[in-house]
């Protein structure tokens, strides 16, 4: 507390001091007695001053009072000298006040004399203001044949002396305020202002154009900025027109007037002769035109071609005027496609692993070029560019070999990658060595090329560069070769192993590019071969099964030996087909034989999908045609009753435990047996006695002759095909399909063929 006290003691002693030093600046500020205006006017803005601030300065004593105050309710002595110092403050305020209120009375008694002199004072400034208009709308400003530069430096301090009366007149209506009377709008000075900056700005403008028009006519011609020149021209035109139209009277604007009308006279000629188009050669033409001749390096003016009677051949200067701008339009147009190029370069991009590059994104030097080859063309053929015929020919050159170049770039590019990967391949380089080897010397080619490319990209140099477009040509001639090469070597081998023809060239070159590999023909088989999804290998590389999408495995009656082909895939692949038909063949001769020797549920579970309807095919047709040709007249309605019920076990089957694969066969089977049974309901229907009738007869029928399966349908018949189909589902048998049966295989025993047609998703494919 002690501490507390202490700071503020030396708080209040500090406060104390500083508010009496302002009292007493305070006090020693109103204690003059101005009596001129202006110090009176100041003396009234301080004391109205301080009276609006009289409260905050009792606020700063009355601070000072509260902390002593403080100081001796906490019973902390005050010492003398403090003590004085603060009484010696409210001495201060006392006197600062009673100062405040003598001032006041001061002003009250002299603000009418103030007023007077203020009065006085205003009518002076008006009276200096209308003095200087009149002297303005006096010689020497009102004579036309004055010297500008003299009149532009009178005027000069015209305009001080003016902007000081306008200062003044600020001053006074501050005054005219703190007196409370109303503000003088001073409309005199306004006046002269005006009246002043008119005539300064007409003497101005007409100094200014003297020099001007003095320059333009005496420079030297190439000296001369046309485009500020008629600029000014036309500003001073309008301008002037203005000014005569608010100053009809006045003879100094009509001479401006007069003087810029004058010079409009050369406007056209300064238009012509000024054309920065114009080249030493135009000059010397010129020069001809009016009789001179023109020395090399000489430096001459407006005023020295108007000597030389230039006005008189205006008609043949527009024309080397107009040649001449034409021919710097074109030279500007040639100048600006150069610079265009400027930064332009081929993007290179590093292609995979080949340790090279190939070029990417040539879309904007594209459009350049496409526009540049119109305008450059457009430049030729004009009659204007002879002066530098032989640089926009040289040009139009360039873009024609970049254009060139830029053609056989890509499509030797496209090619190259294409091919790459193909000829990366030794087998291939094997089968095919005069093609390697030619794609070996445009490999080297291309490296080299993009090498160079990417260290100095710039588009241009390289257009330049007729080498380059040489050895492009040559190799996509190469190119050229290596392709047909390549498409007569699959040619060939499609011819042997014509299912090839299923696959694009990438997936055969794929295979044939991995002959050590036959596990690489796998992803492919799928396309050769309808219903095998893969082969099954030894790890020897033998193949033992083949496989369907649906995991049925079908064991081959050989097995092939792949290492036996030496890498030629079409030939083991040929064997694949050979032994397919043999093993379906085989199968559905053992499945027949089996079929006798067990119950048809078990039966249908042991054989492969389509062995199980084929010989579930040749065994109904057998049934059915015993049941005919029976004596007993109810055998083929007792028949017709097995086949219900054999269709009820397969059935209950179906609904047991059964996996993926057999749920399938036995799927697909139940359709072949509803319509097994529906035949036979309507072969009883129709009362059928007789293996050659017709509703009989019209029906797809499976016979096993010979050790093949033949299937006939009313005078037509085939042999069963023996492709693998996998276990597919059956889709429901039809009298359309019925039909489509009839129509197809009539046409295949005719060696005819037939395609299907009708909506989406109805079984055409399937039926086929």
């Amino acid at each position: 507390l002690e501490a507390m006290l202490n700071l503020l003691q030396v708080a209040a002693r500090s406060e104390s001091r500083v508010t009496l030093e302002r009292f007493a600046v305070r006090e020693a500020s109103i204690m003059e007695r101005p009596q001129a205006l202006q110090e009176f006017c100041a003396f009234m803005e301080l004391i109205n001053s301080l009276m609006e601030q009289k409260k905050k300065f009792g606020k700063e004593a009355g601070l000072v009072d509260e902390m002593y105050a403080m100081l001796v309710e906490y019973e902390c002595k005050i010492n003398n000298l403090d003590q004085q110092q603060l009484e010696v403050l409210h001495d201060k305020v006392v006197n600062f006040n009673l100062s405040l209120g003598e001032s006041e009375a001061f002003m009250d008694d002299r603000r009418i004399l103030m007023m007077t002199s203020l009065e006085k004072s205003i009518t002076g400034l008006n009276n200096e203001a209308k003095k200087m208009s009149k002297e303005l709308k006096s010689p020497p400003y009102t004579i036309k044949t004055s010297d500008p530069k003299e009149l532009v430096k009178l005027l000069v301090s015209k305009q001080a002396e003016v902007e000081s009366m306008a200062e003044r007149a600020t001053k006074l209506g501050r005054y005219q305020a703190l007196f409370l009377i109303p503000a003088n709008d001073f409309a005199q000075l306004a006046l002269t202002t005006e009246e002043q900056k008119r005539v300064q700005d007409v003497w101005t403008k007409l100094d200014i154009w003297a020099d001007s028009t003095t320059k333009w006519m005496t420079c030297h011609v190439g000296e001369l900025e046309l485009d500020s020149v008629l600029s000014m021209v036309d500003e001073y035109a309008r301008s002037t027109y203005k000014m005569a139209k608010q100053n009809k009277d006045d003879p100094v604007v009509a001479r401006l007037k007069d003087e810029v009308e004058a010079f409009k006279e050369y406007y056209e000629l300064l238009q012509e002769l000024g054309n920065p188009a114009l080249t030493d050669r135009h000059w010397g033409q010129i020069f001809n035109i009016v009789g001179h001749e023109l020395e090399e390096g000489a430096e001459f003016s407006i005023q020295d071609l108007l000597q030389m009677g230039v006005l008189d051949k205006m008609e043949q200067i527009k024309n080397i005027g107009a040649a001449a701008s034409k021919e710097y339009s074109l030279l500007k147009t040639l100048e600006k496609m150069e610079a265009e190029w400027e930064g332009i370069t081929f993007k290179c991009m590093p292609y995979k692993d080949t340790g090279t590059s190939v070029v990417g994104g040539t879309d904007e030097i594209q459009m350049i070029l496409d526009d540049q080859i119109v305008k450059v063309q457009s430049m030729n053929a004009s009659p204007f560019v002879k002066p530098f015929a032989e640089r926009a020919s040289e040009w139009q050159k360039t873009l024609f070999q970049l254009q060139d170049m830029l053609d056989n770039w890509l499509k030797c590019q496209s090619t190259w990658m294409y091919l790459e990967p193909i000829f990366s391949s030794a087998d291939i380089l094997k089968q095919m060595p005069e093609e390697g080897q030619n794609f070996q010397v445009v490999d080297n080619d291309w490296k080299k090329i993009m090498g160079a490319t990417v260290k100095e990209p710039a588009v241009i140099p390289i257009a330049r560069n007729a080498d380059w477009l040489t050895r492009l040509g040559e190799a996509n001639v190469l190119l050229d070769l290596i392709q047909k090469g390549l498409a007569a070597y699959l040619e060939k081998k499609r011819l042997f192993f014509p299912r090839f023809f299923f696959l694009s060239n990438d997936e055969m070159l794929e295979i044939l590019s991995e002959t050590k590999d036959p596990l690489r023909v796998q992803p492919h088989l799928k396309k050769c071969f309808e219903g095998i999804d893969s082969l099954s290998f030894t790890e020897d590389l033998v193949i033992t099964h083949m496989n369907s999408v649906e995991k049925e495995a079908v064991p081959l009656t050989a097995e092939i030996n792949t290492n036996r082909a030496n890498g030629a895939v079409e030939k083991w692949l040929l064997q694949v087909e050979e032994e397919m038909f043999k093993s379906v063949q085989d199968q559905a001769r053992l499945g027949i034989e089996d079929y006798p020797t067990k119950t048809r549920e078990k039966w249908t579970l042991d054989w492969p999908g389509m062995i199980v309807l084929v010989v579930t095919l040749w065994n109904w047709t057998m049934c059915v045609q015993n049941a005919i040709t029976d004596q007993d007249l109810n055998a083929l309605k007792k028949y017709e009753e097995v086949c219900t019920a054999q269709l009820m076990d397969i059935v209950e089957m179906v609904r047991g435990e059964l996996t993926k694969l057999q749920r399938a066969t036995l799927g697909a089977l139940v359709v072949m047996d509803v319509h097994a049974r529906d035949v036979v309901t309507s072969l009883v229907a129709d009362q059928v006695t007789s293996v050659s009738d017709f509703s009989w007869q019209c029906q797809l029928r499976g016979y096993w002759e010979d050790g093949t399966v033949m299937m006939r349908i009313m005078n037509a018949e085939v042999e069963y095909g023996y492709e693998y189909l996998g276990n597919s589902s059956r889709l429901v048998i039809t009298p359309l399909t019925d039909r489509c049966y009839r129509t197809l295989i009539g046409a295949i025993h005719l060696t005819l063929g037939g395609a299907p047609e009708g909506p989406a998703g109805t079984g055409k494919t399937e039926t086929t």
